[in-house]
């Protein structure tokens, strides 16, 4: 498992994951991509149990691939849980799922950290390729998310 952390501060996540992950919206730009990361084109709910948690996603990106993210677990004020999986190729041949977990402090600080989870040990070195390139685009989407008041 690959695991890449990105402390961000002072920016209102609260406002950030109610306008992107709970009622996006199909003009916004998200994570805008990074390298040979692609952004994500759109984010469609999929499905909306009357709780967050189980809400689920489908999320294309610009270059045409796929995914799905589920809201896992959501705690208001100190977590959140999200799984991406469903990955479409080649991505599907790497990784059975990454999970994203946003934890927060009181004074509205925020951890990303993020699990890549390898489809065997043959796979591991390319999603530790992938664990490199994320630091830096989960950097530059952190001041992206603070730009998008």
């Amino acid at each position: 498992m690959s695991r890449e952390t990105l402390v961000g501060r002072a920016f209102d996540w609260r406002e950030h994951l109610l306008h992107v992950y709970f009622a996006p919206d199909p003009t916004l730009r998200f994570f805008r991509g990074y390298g040979p990361l692609p952004g994500i084109r759109k984010a469609t709910i999929t499905s909306q149990p009357t709780e967050i948690v189980g809400t689920k996603f489908l999320v294309i990106s610009d270059d045409g691939s796929t995914h799905s993210e589920e809201v896992i677990a959501w705690e208001p004020g100190k977590m959140l849980l999200m799984k991406m999986s469903q990955f479409s190729k080649p991505l599907s041949r790497l990784t059975t799922h990454f999970d994203e977990i946003w934890t927060f402090d009181e004074r509205q600080d925020f951890t990303r950290t993020f699990h890549l989870h390898p489809k065997s040990l043959l796979t591991r070195p390319f999603l530790w390729l992938i664990s490199c390139l994320l630091r830096p685009a989960i950097g530059k989407h952190t001041k992206q998310m603070k730009t998008q008041k």
